[in-house]
């Protein structure tokens, strides 16, 4: 958790255009957490985000699509997960928000 509340942090004051996550153990609970407590203006400019290699299963993948259809990463044109799972949620949220998802 100390690690994606850094990046929220250093997003908050930089405007952060790629954010590269992967294989860094992400699990559900750090992902929900994320979801959930992330500022709408921290991420406003991410235009990628890279969380392959990491822990998350379908709790915080539904999370991180609820994030999305909020709005929250309102840019976010790329996310890049590619763990060869199907999220169902997750896919439906960057269909409708045009958002690339591998």
């Amino acid at each position: 958790m100390q690690l994606l509340a850094f990046c929220t942090d250093v997003c908050l004051h930089y405007d952060v255009q790629m954010l590269a996550l992967d294989s860094n153990r992400i699990g559900d609970d750090e992902m929900c957490s994320f979801s959930d407590t992330l500022p709408p203006v921290a991420l406003a400019g991410l235009r990628e985000l890279e969380l392959w290699g990491n822990k998350i299963g379908d709790d915080g993948m539904k999370a991180l699509a609820t994030a999305i259809m909020s709005g929250v990463l309102e840019s976010l044109e790329e996310l890049i997960i590619d763990d060869g799972n199907d999220h169902s949620a997750l896919k439906d949220a960057c269909q409708a928000r045009r958002i690339n998802l591998t």
